[in-house]
């Protein structure tokens, strides 16, 4: 029977966490950027998992948050959380 390997890796990643709000012309954004507040700029995450924590932004109905290898620039992840 042949041996099963785990392993993780280190991934260097870029987030985008994007405040969206009702407003009368859906393609413009006027809210500011969220201000990250976990993983901190510049820190090492290992695992499977990785969890973001973000401050509200004011008037934000909901948010739209993408992930991107750094290396390559690919996206990883993308998701808009539910209309709050």
């Amino acid at each position: 029977m042949p041996a099963t390997e785990y392993w993780r890796a280190l991934l260097s990643v870029i987030v985008l966490c994007t405040a969206m709000g009702t407003t009368a012309n859906a393609s413009t954004n006027s809210l500011p950027t969220p201000v990250l507040l976990f993983p901190h700029d510049g820190a090492v995450a290992a695992g499977e998992r990785l969890c973001l924590d973000w401050l509200p932004v004011q008037g934000a109905t909901r948010y739209e948050v993408e992930v991107y290898r750094e290396a390559d620039a690919a996206l990883l992840f993308s998701t808009r959380t539910p209309p709050m």
